[in-house]
């Protein structure tokens, strides 16, 4: 006889609720619909659902080897949050958390992988608008689709662009020639918008211009393995060989660590090359 795994029918509908708590604490759509898609899948993939998770079953899941230590870490932090939530004693949902000692997942390190400066300007040279317009602000203002959904053309100055980023965390950078030039073709509003069928109009997400941005870049564009966030790298790259000025780059890039910015930031051989060069012995 087949066994029926039996699911607590208030899994979905706490999964709603705990939306609406981070909708009412403000998170920004893109993040809570992040979190929706990671609970809804252990919801569904967990044996007896998400809400009647044990620890075991909750660690096997995040931690299988198919999932990238990124992903591992996001899963984790948005187990931690809905359990947490779930269990407070203020409004208790459930008893158990089984995700308190869910073990750290360290960060993922990488090595900076920027598109060279040649093949940028091929790409700013082929891409269609509106997908150039999105290359550009990655590449010359060092955004991320998150700062390019949130930036409207009032946020674009002549001399400084106001980026809005995850958290409602906010820089300012300067604004180049060429995304100034763009911005007097720019209607008021949201920058990057829907521009086809009953959502015209309408401002995208992150999701959909990385989604999008990314597919123009590998199979419009013939570019496989280049997405927008090496661009992002790129600028970085680029700043920093300006500059040579870690601290500015950290700023122009807005991280919390110049450790972060290490990762977005190549240093060429012949930069290395001059380095050593100009060593004494004596």
């Amino acid at each position: 006889m087949d066994t029926v795994t039996t699911r607590p029918a208030h899994g979905i509908n706490l999964i709603d609720e705990y939306a609406q708590h981070l909708r009412d604490l403000c998170r920004a759509a893109s993040t809570i619909g992040t979190y929706l898609d990671v609970l809804r899948r252990m919801d569904r993939d967990l044996p007896y659902g998400l809400v009647s998770a044990n620890h075991d079953e909750l660690k096997a899941w995040i931690y299988v080897d198919g999932h990238g230590k990124a992903y591992r870490k996001l899963c984790r932090t948005v187990a931690r949050g809905f359990f947490g939530w779930a269990c407070d004693p203020a409004c208790e949902h459930l008893d158990f958390n089984p995700a308190g000692m869910l073990p750290r997942v360290a960060a993922p390190k990488g090595r900076p992988n920027p598109v060279a400066t040649e093949q940028k300007i091929d790409i700013l040279a082929r891409a269609a608008r509106p997908y150039r317009d999105w290359f550009l602000i990655a590449a010359l203002a060092g955004a991320r689709c998150t700062e390019i959904s949130n930036l409207d053309r009032e946020h674009i100055g002549e001399r400084r662009t106001l980026l809005h980023g995850k958290g409602d965390k906010q820089r300012l950078v300067p604004t180049h020639p060429v995304i100034w030039e763009l911005a007097q073709q720019l209607p008021p509003g949201p920058v990057a918008v829907e521009y086809r069928g009953r959502h015209r109009g309408e401002r995208l997400t992150r999701e959909q211009i990385s989604h999008r941005g990314n597919y123009r870049l590998q199979k419009t564009l013939g570019l496989a393995g280049v997405h927008m966030h090496r661009l992002r790298s790129t600028y970085g790259t680029e700043a920093y060989a300006t500059t040579n000025n870690l601290l500015a780059v950290q700023q122009l890039l807005g991280h919390a660590s110049p450790a972060t910015t290490q990762i977005y930031v190549e240093v060429g051989d012949e930069a290395m090359d001059q380095a050593v060069a100009g060593m004494r012995a004596a």
